[in-house]
């Protein structure tokens, strides 16, 4: 559901450096993009060309790449150009988009469970052991050859879903860490002007997994 509001804090845009960095025009920009991104769901990131975007902005071309640059290297928003179509990543409301949609999940989960509409067998597995499940996997795998179609419960669609659901758990976790390496070396040069060579490339680096993990995660507009 969309809300009409969104949580502002003002002291942390008046404390945040990388926002300090940034001209005025620039923050003023930032702040349209933050409100269209919240319009947008709240996914924490817009996507769209140069004049997409200084409209949505009320800016012009120039200005809009002026700021989308001065954006980028003072570290404020993650953005990337693709084929002329320019991503503007919201880190914040990234992860907290991620944690509400993460708690959405796990609640889901819960009503299911206690309405008696989630599987029982592939929770209750989690308890056994490791050689358990390997007998159990042996014992219900049919020999190679003999056309036998038995019910091999490691294929089940529950298990399926449990699977995909522990990949989606790792990928964000794996996001997470990204984004905490990124913001430590911003840290880094939170006073200086020029970064280090390995520095830089490790940054391109990472802002390139995250972007990657972003789609896995479901967070492209």
């Amino acid at each position: 559901m969309k809300l009409p509001y969104m949580q502002f804090y003002t002291g942390d845009w008046a404390k945040d450096s990388a926002v300090s960095m940034c001209s005025p025009a620039t923050r003023g920009i930032w702040i349209d993009l933050i409100c269209a991104m919240h319009d947008r769901e709240q996914v924490g990131n817009i996507a769209a060309t140069i004049p997409q975007l200084s409209r949505i902005a009320r800016c012009t071309p120039a200005e809009m790449t002026e700021a989308l640059a001065e954006l980028k290297t003072s570290g404020c928003a993650d953005v990337t150009d693709c084929c002329g179509v320019v991503t503007v990543v919201n880190r914040r409301m990234a992860r907290e988009y991620k944690e509400r949609n993460g708690s959405r999940l796990r609640m889901e989960r819960s009503r299911a469970s206690r309405n008696g509409c989630a599987p029982v067998t592939p929770y209750s597995s989690e308890s056994e052991s490791e050689s358990e499940r390997g007998e159990q996997k042996s014992e219900s795998k049919p020999p190679v050859g003999n056309g036998a179609q038995g019910n091999v419960t490691g294929t089940s669609p529950a298990i399926e879903r449990i699977s995909a659901e522990r990949e989606m758990d790792r990928r964000g976790k794996e996001l997470d860490r990204v984004e905490k390496e990124i913001e430590r070396i911003r840290g880094n040069y939170a006073s200086h002007e020029t970064m280090e060579t390995a520095d830089r490339l490790k940054l391109a680096s990472l802002r390139e997994r995250k972007a990657e993990l972003l789609v896995i995660l479901g967070m492209k507009v």
